[in-house]
């Protein structure tokens, strides 16, 4: 119950999604369905130590198994119970679940969106807290469970106090349309010509394109 999250395309003629709740055991679960929505399969119900409650799009990787996260659940470093949420991945048909890392808190918890793949085996994701400043990370994640947090400076000076978070990719994004609108002004000034001038290199193409009127010949 209460999916969060958008759909994936398997690529096998089948979507592929998680809930929030519900399940066996109330924390989520991760789901295959029909494009007509027919026939849909429970695949895996999240369990506390293993992440629950996933609210972000599954990716479907290279390998073809499926990568997640979870906003809760995992474990701590010594074993106990955590609510910091983990990484996981599946295969399609619901089995090999297999847990690659448990948030720290550090490195971000609780996490959100979907994961982006750089490689054969490294991924980059965001998460809602955590982090230098509690207001969330940018990680690197490869297979082998090693982790890169990408924090900003919490969107504040060195001598403010306070600010959230702002993320690198946002940052990114701004610059690009910062300087796609720049490029659209420089063009556009360029086009336009003032009223009573004329535009000198179209009146001299016009000319050199004209044909030219000859002589009568003398009899």
């Amino acid at each position: 119950a209460l999916p969060q999250a958008g759909l994936t395309d398997g690529g096998d003629g089948l979507l592929y999604g998680t809930t929030t709740v519900g399940g066996a055991n109330g924390l989520g679960v991760i789901y295959s369905i029909t494009p007509d929505g027919a026939v849909r399969t429970t695949l895996h119900d999240f369990e506390a130590e293993g992440g629950s409650q996933p609210i972000g799009t599954l990716l479907l990787g290279t390998d073809a198994r499926l990568y997640g996260t979870t906003g809760d659940g995992g474990e701590t470093s010594s074993g106990d119970a955590s609510t910091l949420g983990v990484v996981y991945s599946i295969a399609r048909d619901g089995t090999g679940f297999t847990k690659l890392h448990d948030f720290d808190d550090a490195t971000g918890s609780g996490g959100s969106g979907r994961m982006v793949q750089l490689n054969i085996t490294e991924f980059i994701g965001t998460t809602n807290n955590g982090g230098r400043c509690g207001n969330g990370t940018i990680f690197r994640l490869s297979l082998t469970g090693a982790t890169i947090t990408g924090d900003t400076s919490c969107g504040q000076s060195s001598s403010s106090g306070g600010g959230g978070a702002v993320s690198w990719s946002i940052l990114l994004m701004l610059a690009v349309l910062l300087a796609g609108a720049a490029h659209r002004r420089t063009a556009s000034s360029r086009r336009a010509v003032p009223a009573g001038r004329s535009n000198t290199s179209d009146a001299q193409r016009l000319s050199q394109s004209a044909p030219r009127s000859r002589s009568p010949r003398t009899m």
